[in-house]
């Protein structure tokens, strides 16, 4: 796992991208496991993207909505051959974007437009909905997931354990730390276990170059 800092110094690099909710809107529904069974995502041959992004009351403000450009922003870097899935989560998973081909990342952007901050934070139902989305991508040479969050989340042995397994079976998981209360120990035990990198910055602005960056890492990655 490589370890990235990224912080206000950082900011001439940074493409600020920001789409502030002027009215408020309702959240997506959470997902149910015993009863969401979606089928495969067809002609997804490249890259299957899953982002997983904290909703949580924390996250208010410019924290989401640099977050939520963040994902406009991947979706921008990805081409017909990709598929791409957005997750949000509190103390439950929201499936926002279901796992589709990436034919207009501008519409796909606007539905996550709905996305509202609350709530506390509990990585396991969001990393779990992320693996049900990045498997219905078995065509797909890679599979990425992006967890984002600013906070703190228990029963850490469960969750390296989930990763462990969601690697051993082709998905990629990469961390985003986002602020000083961010919990950036077990989100680096996460991206250890998934085989993919830790992000850390204070800066709310960067969250679209992370994960614009962690894209084209993972599309075009350098030989050792």
């Amino acid at each position: 796992m490589a370890d990235v800092r990224l912080g206000r110094a950082a900011a001439g690099l940074v493409v600020a991208m920001a789409a502030c909710a002027q009215e408020p809107r309702v959240a997506a529904p959470a997902w149910n496991a015993a009863t969401e069974v979606r089928p495969p995502v067809p002609r997804c041959i490249r890259l299957a993207l899953t982002v997983a992004l904290d909703r949580s009351g924390s996250m208010t403000g410019e924290p989401l909505t640099q977050a939520v450009a963040a994902a406009r922003a991947a979706l921008a870097a990805l081409t017909r051959d990709d598929c791409a899935a957005v997750v949000t989560f509190d103390t439950q998973a929201s499936l926002v974007l279901p796992m589709r081909v990436v034919d207009d990342p501008r519409a796909m952007g606007r539905e996550l437009d709905r996305i509202t901050a609350g709530g506390g934070t509990s990585f396991r139902p969001a990393l779990e909905l992320a693996r049900a989305e990045s498997e219905r991508a078995p065509a797909a040479r890679r599979r990425l997931v992006v967890l984002v969050s600013d906070g703190q989340s228990a029963r850490e042995l469960e969750l390296v354990s989930l990763v462990t397994d969601m690697a051993a079976h082709g998905t990629v998981v990469t961390s985003v730390a986002l602020g000083r209360d961010a919990d950036a120990r077990l989100l680096g035990d996460l991206s250890d276990a998934g085989g993919g990198r830790l992000y850390r910055t204070q800066d709310p602005a960067s969250l679209p170059r992370i994960l614009t960056r962690e894209v084209d890492v993972v599309l075009h990655p350098q030989p050792p």
